[in-house]
């Protein structure tokens, strides 16, 4: 029978959707302010992920506090990247694997 270890090593598909939804609006935002905001964007947009994540991962995937920061770190990282590709791929890595699990344990 599964422990539930295994599970504080995957990012929660709900962080994944976080990922790829704040970084597309922050990068809108970007594309807005012609680039003038992109230090402050980049910013709030770690912030704001990094956050979100925590409180995902925390209580959703009943990770201990270092984890759930770290994954948050991660993937607030991603999110800061001033482009929709690098949190494109990371959420939609964490949502398909999610996914894949799911229909894993149905069989």
């Amino acid at each position: 029978m599964n422990d539930g270890r295994d599970n504080r090593r995957e990012i929660h598909w709900l962080s994944g959707v976080l990922l790829i939804a704040v970084d597309g609006a922050f990068f809108g935002a970007n594309a807005i302010s012609f680039g003038l905001a992109t230090p402050l964007i980049c910013l709030i947009a770690f912030a704001f992920t990094g956050i979100g994540v925590f409180l995902v991962q925390k209580p959703t995937a009943e990770e201990d506090t270092g984890s759930a920061l770290a994954k948050g770190f991660a993937l607030g990282v991603l999110a800061g990247i001033p482009t929709p590709i690098a949190g494109a791929l990371g959420g939609g890595f964490a949502i398909a694997k999610a996914g894949l699990k799911a229909i894993r344990h149905k069989n």
